[in-house]
């Protein structure tokens, strides 16, 4: 009897049922129409189409004439079936990669959790990949590692244009180029920046700065940057003013730049930053030089840390789950390493704004 998909995996399940069904031999020819199809496995159109889709792409099934999905002789087992391994591309290996704590936790949990369901984790990491033709790099990993499915994590452009339209299940950890649309998780970092901007300005801001990598910075920090912006231009405040900063993430170019915009003809009273670790920077720097916090500027960070806990005076910032992104990251790896599509092509996670004691009115 075939097996009705279990709703927790409702992709990958009903994938297994109708492969299942066609190396039994329920059906010889042919699948039956989609509403007969839907009705034993109690599932809707989208979900059933997604799932033929991929016994498509196994060479399963084939569409003739009439749209009939005929069964392909001789194919019981489809290419590719014995893959059970899921590839991560990075530039660095793991405990190099921005918010150690993040992307080391997030990693060892995604291992932990694609064990159990039978996969293995492999990091193909090669800083040469940081270039701007990553394209045989890229070409032999691939060629040589047949990975269920590929996960991009904090890589540039270049690399989500080779990936993008070749047809290769993958995922983003992170935020896609909007002109280069893949599945994704990841913070809604447009949302983030621009709630930070709406908070410095009601405390009474109007000239603030946001310093962020770049100028190749990745597609979450290019977000941040519309967020902000965004967020200073629908406030309807005439007098507000943003300026985007951009560093080369070192502490001392992070200085050099501080420096450069609060000894400028008007400096920002209100400042975002991105990554925990340059929050650091920035707040321990401006303590050296005497710069009270928050009287004589204020301070938000974009993302989290639990180091940030130990700074005083506490940063203000966006709290989320580290398990539960982890734990969102896994189902969907899971399902895309299993199905070899998402149904659901992006989730964002919207953070918790943390005040702390970095933000107040600025001195007048």
């Amino acid at each position: 009897m075939l097996e009705i998909p279990r709703r927790q995996s409702l992709a990958a399940q009903a994938v297994s049922a109708l492969r299942e069904g066609i190396q039994s031999g329920v059906w010889r020819d042919h699948l039956p129409g989609e509403r007969v199809l839907c009705d034993r496995l109690q599932i809707g159109r989208t979900t059933l189409r997604a799932a033929l889709e991929v016994l498509r792409k196994e060479g399963l099934i084939r569409v003739s004439q009439g749209k009939l999905r005929e069964i392909v002789p001789g194919r019981a087992k489809p290419d590719g079936a014995d893959r059970r391994v899921v590839g991560v591309i990075a530039l660095q290996p793991p405990r190099l990669l921005p918010d150690l704590y993040h992307s080391l936790f997030t990693l060892d949990e995604l291992r932990k959790h694609l064990q159990e369901a039978g996969f293995q984790l492999q990091v193909f990491s090669n800083p040469r990949l940081g270039s701007s033709r990553p394209q045989h790099i890229l070409r032999d990993i691939t060629r040589e590692h047949r990975a269920a499915c590929w996960l991009l994590v904090s890589v540039p452009r270049p690399i989500h244009e080779w990936f993008h339209g070749r047809g290769l299940p993958v995922l983003v950890f992170g935020t896609c180029y909007p002109d280069l649309p893949m599945p994704a998780i990841d913070i809604d970092n447009r949302a983030v920046c621009r709630h930070a901007a709406g908070v410095l300005l009601k405390h009474g801001h109007r000239h603030l700065a946001m310093l962020t990598r770049g100028p190749s910075a990745a597609a979450g920090d290019l977000a941040s940057e519309d967020g902000f912006l965004e967020g200073i231009r629908k406030s309807g405040l005439p007098d507000a003013r943003g300026l985007v900063v951009h560093h080369d993430t070192t502490k001392e170019d992070i200085c050099r730049k501080l420096e450069a915009v609060l000894g400028s003809s008007q400096p920002p009273t209100g400042l975002l930053i991105c990554m925990t670790a340059h929050a650091a920077a920035v707040l321990t720097h401006l303590m050296r030089k005497g710069v009270r916090i928050p009287q004589d500027i204020s301070l938000i960070c974009r993302d989290a840390d639990p180091h940030l806990d130990y700074l005083s005076p506490a940063v203000a910032c966006y709290l989320y789950s580290f398990e539960t992104q982890a734990d969102r990251l896994s189902r969907r790896v899971i399902e895309l390493a299993t199905t070899g599509v998402l149904l659901l092509k992006y989730r964002f996670m919207m953070p918790t704004f943390r005040p702390g004691e970095t933000v107040g009115p600025p001195r007048r």
